[in-house]
């Protein structure tokens, strides 16, 4: 059986979009996180739709230059990783 990440919704979190920028709030753990970059892209991806890993990367590399993909493929899967350990994101079914 595969999974999907998804972020986990309210009340777990709150963010603010501010310029591509999130200020998450996740009220499991007290903290706040400040998304910018990559993670923003994966978190603002996710919001939109749930998406399995492979899917994921797929289409953050479809958007970005050719040059840069080759950093993708452990950049996406490590930030996937901090954003599950930040408790920011959770896997389904």
């Amino acid at each position: 059986m595969s999974t999907s990440l998804r972020v986990k919704s309210e009340p777990h979190l709150l963010w603010r979009c501010w310029d591509g920028e999130y200020a998450v709030y996740c009220a499991e753990t007290g903290h706040t996180h400040h998304l910018e970059g990559l993670a923003a892209e994966i978190f603002e991806r996710l919001l939109a739709q749930p998406a399995a890993d492979a899917a994921l990367l797929e289409a953050i590399a479809a958007s970005v230059e050719a040059a840069e993909r080759s950093q993708l493929h452990e950049a996406v899967p490590q930030t996937i990783a901090r954003l599950l350990e930040a408790e920011l994101l959770e896997r389904s079914l």
